[in-house]
C-alpha cells in the first residue's frame, strides 16, 4: 500500500498523540498524478516530531505526507538524496524535482503552507543560499542539545 495511517508521538511535547499521513516508500513519481510530496524526518529528535506537527496542523490541503528516517522508505530516502542513511542531519523532503536539501527544501515546505508562512519562500531569493544553509547546518548540529538529551537527536 502506498499510503499507510500512522502515528506521530508527541508525549514528550506534553500533547496527545496526532495521526500523521505517512509514506510507506519513497517515489521517483513524488508529486506526480497529485501525489504529496512526502517529508522524512529524525523520528528520535523532538524538534523534528515538533516540525512535523507543525506542519501537518497546517497542511490542510494533504501537501505532505511524512515518514520517519529510521524506517526503510527514510533510509532509501537518504541514500537516493546522497546522504549517510545513518546520520542525514536533515530533514529530506522528496517532490517532484527530487530532493531539495536544507534550506531549500525546508523552504519549500514553507511555500506550500498557507499565509503568513509561504511568505518565508521570499528568503530563497532575498537571503544568499550559503547563509541559509548555515543557519539550517547551525540549528542541526544544535538540535541535540536543544532537546536536553545529551546524545544525536
Amino acid at each position: 500500500m502506498y499510503f499507510e495511517l500512522g502515528y506521530l508521538n508527541n508525549s514528550s511535547l506534553n500533547t496527545p498523540m496526532e495521526q500523521v499521513r505517512t509514506a510507506s516508500q519513497p517515489s521517483s513519481q513524488a508529486n506526480r498524478d497529485n501525489q504529496p510530496d512526502t517529508l522524512f524526518y529524525d523520528e528520535g529528535c523532538r524538534l523534528c516530531r515538533a516540525t512535523v506537527g507543525f506542519i501537518q496542523q497546517r497542511d490542510r490541503q494533504g501537501h505532505f505526507r511524512f515518514a520517519a528516517l529510521q524506517g526503510p522508505a527514510g533510509q532509501r530516502a537518504a541514500q537516493q538524496a546522497g546522504l549517510d542513511p545513518d546520520a542525514p542531519g536533515s530533514l529530506i523532503l522528496q517532490d517532484a524535482e527530487g530532493f531539495p536539501l536544507r534550506s531549500d527544501g525546508a523552504l519549500r515546505v514553507a511555500a506550500r503552507l498557507p499565509w503568513p508562512w509561504s511568505l518565508l519562500r521570499l528568503a530563497r531569493w532575498l537571503v544568499p543560499r550559503g547563509l541559509r544553509d548555515a543557519l539550517y547546518n547551525y540549528v542541526a548540529r544544535n538540535r541535540a542539545r536543544w532537546n536536553n538529551t545529551g546524545k544525536r537527536a
